[in-house]
């Protein structure tokens, strides 16, 4: 079946771009959990399809998933293949939107994530509000589209990362940059005995030695230890708020004592997204 929808949309694809020759990808309906074929959307460039797809289909461009499921990692981290560009053309918004906008461009060298029904009820859990879904998905793409440029120029520089939380089993884990190994932990949230089970996400950006950006979506804390040779420990010497302000990022605040664990944490405000917060975080070796 496959091979028979990669033909044909192949045919098409190449009569369209005779005529005006633009970038064209076919996305695909994913598996879900003990689904047989037939009972999906069969015969689309899932992952086990991509090769048919691309020997069938050599017209198209790229392939890409539509991703509502809550291992979004894994499942788009399947489409991340030499000549095949990541781009998420259908996904849920919202704060868990943010986060995995954020692990596409930042872990994945993605080029674009599409939240879908960002104007309409059709992505609305029966508890959310479409108020609520919007918010964290529009400040998210006001900080990008000003650190866009950075980004592009980082992408596949090794100065770029992000990491993802998803699921309640995954509590933390750890990224590699610029000498650094920086473990990101949910956070705990007020009142509570225990971490949040909040999706969360970091991105960061590394504009000069022991200097960095950091974009977050959700609650949490990063901690850093160096990963190189020189001194063994790691610390803080600042972190600055910054927010947008006329077309440049400017310092907000300075977060010292308890509020950078006296020089050892740093806090990723719940809010950060809906003020459009940025954090430049200056690390130093001991």
């Amino acid at each position: 079946m496959a091979w028979h929808y990669a033909t044909y949309i192949d045919a098409v694809t190449a009569t369209g771009k005779a005529e005006y020759p633009l970038p064209m990808y076919a996305n695909a309906a994913l598996i879900r959990p003990n689904y047989q074929p037939g009972q999906y959307n069969s015969g689309g460039p899932v992952p086990h399809s991509m090769d048919i797809y691309r020997a069938g289909a050599p017209h198209l461009d790229f392939l890409s998933p539509d991703v509502y499921f809550d291992n979004y990692a894994y499942w788009v981290g399947k489409y991340k293949r030499d000549g095949n560009p990541v781009f998420v053309p259908e996904a849920r918004g919202g704060l868990e939107g943010a986060a995995n906008a954020l692990f596409t461009f930042g872990n994945l060298n993605g080029i674009g994530f599409s939240p879908f029904g960002i104007d309409g009820y059709m992505s609305l859990r029966e508890s959310e509000k479409l108020e609520t879904v919007q918010q964290p998905i529009t400040a998210l793409y006001s900080e990008l589209s000003h650190l866009a440029p950075l980004i592009l120029q980082k992408q596949g520089s090794g100065q770029i990362t992000a990491m993802v939380l998803e699921g309640e089993a995954q509590r933390s884990g750890r990224l590699h940059l610029g000498g650094y190994s920086m473990t990101l932990t949910r956070s705990r949230p007020t009142g509570s005995d225990g971490p949040s089970q909040q999706r969360v996400a970091v991105l960061f950006l590394q504009t000069d030695t022991d200097e960095f950006l950091a974009v977050a979506a959700g609650e949490c804390q990063v901690t850093f230890m160096p990963d190189s040779d020189g001194p063994a420990h790691a610390g803080i010497a600042s972190i600055d708020e910054e927010v947008l302000v006329n077309g440049e990022w400017v310092r907000q605040r300075r977060l010292n004592g308890d509020e950078n664990g006296q020089g050892q944490l740093l806090h990723m405000n719940p809010d950060g997204v809906g003020k459009g917060l940025i954090y430049r975080v200056r690390l130093y070796r001991y």
